[in-house]
């Protein structure tokens, strides 16, 4: 579109993943502040310039300075100034800023309750005024009034106003127009243009200004999504349109199963899951397949003055079971958009069991199986042609017929390739089904959430000194089927103890007794490696089955560092008190006390609470959701405990952190001090002596 907007300044992102594009979820910005007095406050140039200020506020105060410096004629700098403010305003109050807040979910990801009709926006984008705004404020979207010196359309006029002689006013014309375009307000983006054509007939952005014009004032319709009907009824579907006051539609009959039986035989690779896309690409192969004209129909629809799209509805006469290409015009001037229609009375349902699954052939009307019927199951994957050095498609189709119950079972034929399956089922009076239509896939997730050895380990202590014994009990269960089981007194289990450097420090059998429970104990050796130790049980990881050694004292007293504040400023000199008392209470006095004071990276990351910070950490929710419709999630409190050990829902870790995320500095402080990192980290900045006073103390 415009170069101007182009180049428009996001000066505060509001929208950013922390990984560089990852997929991951984003927090939307709370936007502008409000006032005690629920206004919202803005942003403002400083009145005067330091190293010391962020960006945003920085270039505010430059392209104010730029607008005091600029005396030339023609103001040309001036107004790319204003230009330049009018952008930066546009990308923190334009529609964009309301188009990105997202349905509000909570740290599981169940969406929160609906705002109430009083939060929710009085106008609707096209009904603002030009000196107000959709856009977040306080937490949510609202209609905010907007100070000129903060209106991307007043920045604009002020060009206009204050430099009458500027080449750039042809631009801020042009500009105003897609920004009125933009909210949809389709009359006054026309003034604008017209205004462009009239006063500079010849200006560059001449032939921008005819083509936007025409894109307003052209009449369109888009069809809705393809799907299926029942037959018997006029199906009934919706479309969006604009400029117009009537709508055209016609049907031809589609032969569906020979169009997707021509794609399978072939091995052609198409999108089956996006069917309208992949149904009415720029080849339009699906031309050979249609038949003649079935239907033909109009709907009159009161037309929009002010140019913008309308939905409405229409109800087809094809009440007949089949496959029909329905296609719309608002004109006969206009390319028509098209959508697939499927009337038929037969459903496909699938269910995904361990290494198989079941395909259900039902009367979509009644639920009644549909015995003896024939089911086409198509297998799709693609493999690396080592001759071409590309992807191919390939497929493979069997035909199946089910069983009294409607029934058929179909096991994956190419399992390491990842393939898809699906299924197509036609009968007489062109009757049909496919099951792509609800982009069903197969996934095998296995049996290890269900079936498997349980273990939880305890020790007597979390923590053991070199040449201690450790003693331990496992508590082994087992799920077959669904149904827990205590294993058969006598059976064997092997147990390995593993130090920090993985080398096992014991093995041995042990039999489980009449409760289902092993115990042993091991002696840990003078001079042991120092560090976590884990217990594993037959060569799983086992819950709780970790303990530390470690070379320690009991400490006689201890010493607290209690600062004056918590946050400085920058050049602020903060004090801090150390404290040092005896455990039975006394303190410390007259001791020695030696300090050092480190300076390191600091982020800050608020987590609010949450329903399993109990049991996960604070913050657990940001990475992951939880997954009640697993049976075991309730009983074993989101935790399962498989081959691998402890894991969640097979996504790695139960830790509020991810894969590299934020969470409560106190606790990733004290995981990269343990690792060893955080000493590389941290930067000394002051150290000194002191003497503690009879109270124990020393400032």
């Amino acid at each position: 579109e415009s170069k101007a907007l182009e180049e428009a300044d996001d000066e505060q992102p509001r929208w950013r993943g922390w990984r560089g594009g990852d997929s991951e979820e984003q927090t939307p910005s709370p936007g502008l502040p409000l006032g005690a007095d629920g206004l919202p406050h803005f942003f403002s140039a400083p009145p005067s310039y330091a190293p010391t200020l962020g960006d945003a506020p920085k270039i505010r105060y430059l392209l104010a300075e730029v607008e005091k410096l600029d005396t030339s004629a023609n103001r040309d700098e001036t107004a790319r100034a204003l230009f330049r403010r009018a952008m930066i305003a546009r990308s923190l109050y334009g529609p964009e800023s309301a188009e990105q807040q997202f349905v509000p979910r909570d740290r599981f990801g169940r969406p929160l309750p609906e705002p109430q009709p009083d939060a929710a926006p009085q106008k609707k984008i096209w009904e603002l005024g030009d000196d107000e705004a959709l856009t977040p404020a306080g937490g949510r979207v609202r209609v905010v009034a907007l100070p000129p010196n903060e209106s991307p359309l007043a920045l604009l006029k002020e060009i206009e106003v204050r430099c009458p002689k500027s080449e750039l006013i042809p631009e801020a014309v042009y500009t105003r127009g897609l920004y009125f375009q933009s909210r949809q307000q389709f009359p006054q983006a026309v003034a604008e243009y017209e205004r462009l054509l009239k006063t500079w007939p010849d200006h560059k952005r001449r032939d921008a200004a005819l083509s936007q014009l025409k894109n307003i004032r052209q009449p369109g319709v888009t069809l809705g999504e393809s799907g299926v009907r029942l037959p018997g009824a006029k199906p009934v579907f919706g479309f969006t349109y604009r400029n117009a006051d009537q709508i055209y539609f016609t049907a031809r009959h589609f032969d569906m199963a020979t169009f997707v039986n021509r794609k399978v035989e072939n091995s052609e690779d198409w999108n089956y899951r996006n069917l309208d896309y992949a149904l009415f690409d720029e080849k339009e192969t699906w031309r050979e397949f249609t038949g003649d004209e079935v239907a033909h129909w109009s709907e009159s629809v009161p037309k929009n003055e002010a140019n913008r799209a309308t939905e409405g509805k229409t109800a087809a006469p094809l009440s007949e079971p089949g496959a029909y290409i329905v296609e719309a015009r608002a004109d006969a001037a206009t390319k028509p958009t098209r959508m697939l229609v499927l009337v038929t009375d037969i459903a496909i349902v699938h269910k995904n069991m361990p290494n198989k699954g079941l395909i259900w052939v039902a009367d979509a009307r009644t639920g009644q199986p549909l015995a003896n019927q024939a089911v086409r199951v198509i297998e799709t994957w693609t493999e690396q042609d080592q001759v071409r050095k590309k992807q191919v498609q390939k497929t493979l189709a069997t035909v199946l017929t089910t069983d009294a119950n409607g029934v058929v079972e179909y096991r994956k034929k190419q399992q390491k390739y990842g393939s898809s399956v699906n299924a197509l089922v036609t009968a007489e009076g062109n009757r049909m089904a496919f099951s792509f239509f609800d982009n069903w896939d197969e996934y095998n997730p296995g049996d290890g959430f269900e079936n498997g050895d349980r273990y939880y380990v305890m020790t007597d202590r979390p923590v053991y000194r070199p040449g201690a014994t450790v003693k331990y009990a496992v508590w082994v269960r087992q799920r077959v089927n669904g149904v827990w089981r205590v294993p058969r007194s006598g059976d064997s289990f092997n147990i390995e103890i593993h130090d920090p450097k993985n080398a096992v420090v014991k093995s041995e059998q042990l039999k489980v007794d009449d409760a289902g429970v092993l115990a042993g104990e091991c002696r840990i050796e003078n001079g042991a490696p120092l560090g976590v130790y884990r217990l594993e049980v037959n060569n799983r990881n086992a819950g709780g089955g970790f303990f530390r050694v470690e070379e320690y004292k009991k400490p006689e007293f201890e010493v607290k560092v209690v600062p004056a504040k918590t946050q400085a400023r920058l050049g602020e000199k903060v004090k801090a008190r150390i404290e040092a008392r005896y455990y039975f209470g006394a303190p410390v006095s007259g001791g020695e006390v030696h300090y050092k004071v480190y300076r390191e990276a600091y982020r800050h990351v608020y987590w609010g609470q949450a329903e399993y910070d109990w049991l996960y950490g604070k913050g657990y929710g940001r990475y992951a959701y939880a997954y009640p419709w697993f049976p075991w999630w309730e009983r074993w409190g989101g935790f399962l405990l498989g081959e691998r050990g402890w894991f969640h829902s097979g996504y790695g870790w139960p830790t509020p952190y991810g894969y590299g995320g934020g969470g409560d500095q106190e606790e990733m402080d004290r995981r990269t001090y343990e690792s060893g990192t955080r000493k590389a980290l941290r930067e000394l900045v002051a150290q000194g002596e002191g003497k503690l006073k009879p109270d124990g103390s020393c400032d």
